[in-house]
C-alpha cells in the first residue's frame, strides 16, 4: 500500500485554516487497482466543498489509469473529511506504469449437478426387448390411459388405449417386473456449467448463443448433450469478462431441433 500525504496551501486563496490535505491509499491487483483520496476541508455548513470533487471519469492526479466513481464526506465540527473513489476500468499504455500487460486471469468453471425427470414413454430402450422380462420390452407393460406402467403383479387381460378403446392385451398374465410397476418417469443426470472467460477487450454478444448446442471449454464430449440457457457479459476492474452457462443432459438433445453455435 503506499501512502501519499499532500499539502495545498489555502493561502493564496486568501482562505484561513485549515489547509487541504490529501492522503492517498491504493489496493487492489493488476487490472483491479482502486484507490481513495481523503482530504481535509473546510465546512461551514454550505456547498462549497463540492470544488473539490472531480467530474466522473476524471483521472487520478498520481495514477492516472484510475477514474474517479464517487465520494462520502464527513463532517469534523468546522471542517470535513471529503473521500474520493476512483477504481481501474481500463488499462493504459503498456498496462500502466510502463507495465506489460497482465495475464488474464484462470476461472475454474462453476459445476452445479442435479437430475432431471423424462416421460417414461421417451426412455431410449422403451421398445427394446429385455430377456429378464421374458423378452418383453417396456411398451408391453405400459398402461396408455393412466400413462404409466401398469400397477398389478400381473399384465390385465384388458386394457384402454389412448383413444379410450378397450382393448384385448396380448400380454395378459404376464408378471409385472417390480422395478417397473408404477413407473410413469424416469431420471437422467443434467446439471448447469458456468464457464468465465477474461479479455483485454469487449467480448461478442451472448444473445445469440442462446438456445443453441455447444460443449463448455473444458469439458469432453459432443454438442449432443449440451444446450446453452443463458449469458452474461461486464467489466471486472479493468478486465472485460463473458460468462456462458450450459445445461448437460445425459439424454440426447436433438440437433434437428437446436441449432449449434
Amino acid at each position: 500500500m503506499n501512502v501519499i500525504n499532500v499539502r495545498e496551501s489555502n493561502a493564496s486563496h486568501g482562505v484561513g485554516y485549515p489547509s487541504v490535505q490529501a492522503k492517498d491509499t491504493y489496493s487492489g491487483d493488476a487490472g483491479r487497482e482502486s484507490g481513495k483520496r481523503e482530504i481535509l476541508v473546510e465546512y461551514a455548513g454550505d456547498m462549497a466543498w463540492r470544488a473539490h470533487i472531480p467530474a466522473v471519469g476524471a483521472a487520478h492526479p498520481v495514477l492516472g489509469w484510475l477514474e474517479f466513481k464517487s465520494y462520502t464526506m464527513s463532517q469534523k465540527v468546522v471542517n470535513a473529511v471529503l473521500v474520493l473513489v476512483y477504481e481501474q476500468t481500463e488499462f493504459s499504455a503498456g498496462g500502466g506504469g510502463g507495465q506489460d500487460l497482465p495475464e488474464l486471469p484462470e476461472v475454474e468453471p462453476d459445476e452445479n449437478g442435479s437430475v432431471l425427470e423424462i416421460d417414461v414413454v421417451k426412455h431410449p430402450k422403451f421398445n427394446t426387448d429385455n430377456p429378464g422380462w421374458g423378452g418383453l420390452s417396456m411398451r408391453d407393460f405400459y398402461n396408455p390411459r393412466e400413462g404409466r406402467m401398469f400397477m398389478g403383479p400381473t399384465i390385465p387381460a384388458e386394457y384402454v388405449d389412448e383413444d379410450g378403446v378397450t382393448k384385448a392385451n396380448v400380454n395378459a398374465g404376464e408378471a409385472v417386473p417390480e422395478e417397473i410397476a408404477g413407473m410413469d418417469k424416469y431420471v437422467v443426470g443434467t446439471g448447469t456449467v458456468t464457464v468465465r472467460e477474461y479479455s483485454y477487450n469487449e467480448p461478442a454478444h451472448v444473445i445469440p448463443n442462446a438456445g443453441k448446442r455447444g460443449v463448455p471449454a473444458g469439458y469432453s464430449g459432443t454438442a449432443d448433450y449440451w444446450l446453452i440457457m443463458s449469458g452474461s457479459r461486464g467489466k471486472d476492474g479493468a478486465f472485460w469478462y463473458r460468462d456462458m452457462v450450459y445445461q448437460y443432459s445425459a439424454k440426447a438433445i436433438s440437433g434437428w431441433v437446436y441449432d449449434d453455435i
